[in-house]
């Protein structure tokens, strides 16, 4: 039989991937829509990215081969996408390291005011090397708490 904690955890965790599956979803069409093309840094990604090389003169390889990736796969929907994924993946870190510290509502509520936050919303469609350091570094904190905690 579950607590009345536990009912309210799995609540908020439903709550929590409804909230990304609207994001997800509104973050995307919306752009893709509206926008007449990609933002300037993502077509430079793209342009970059297709040369794979190991190294560019302004970043890091890392962006623009993602970046081309979704392009190919998907066109500019495949970017606009990847961006929000990228976005999502900062949320469900953020929610993973809330629920240590908080309750689920008050973690739930730690995500849904990111939705406040221009980088997580009007910026995100932007997918260039800053916006991938976002669930990078949310990961990073989550996996150092972790090991922290574990010792290891």
């Amino acid at each position: 039989m579950l607590t009345q904690d536990q009912t309210l955890t799995q609540k908020c965790t439903k709550y929590f991937i409804i909230f990304c599956f609207v994001h997800i979803l509104f973050w995307t069409v919306v752009p893709y829509v509206t926008l007449g093309a990609l933002p300037f840094d993502t077509a430079e990604s793209i342009a970059w990215g297709n040369q794979w090389m190991l190294g560019y003169n302004k970043h890091p390889p890392l962006a623009a081969w993602v970046t081309t990736i979704a392009f190919n796969l998907g066109g500019d929907f495949g970017v606009y996408l990847l961006a929000q994924l990228a976005i999502i993946i900062c949320f469900i870190a953020i929610w993973r390291l809330s629920l240590r510290y908080f309750s689920a509502p008050l973690a739930l509520l730690s995500v849904v005011l990111l939705e406040g936050n221009l980088s997580f919303t009007l910026v995100s469609p932007n997918f260039n090397p800053t916006a991938i350091m976002v669930p990078l570094w949310a990961l990073m904190f989550l996996t150092f708490y972790h090991a922290l905690k574990s010792q290891k």
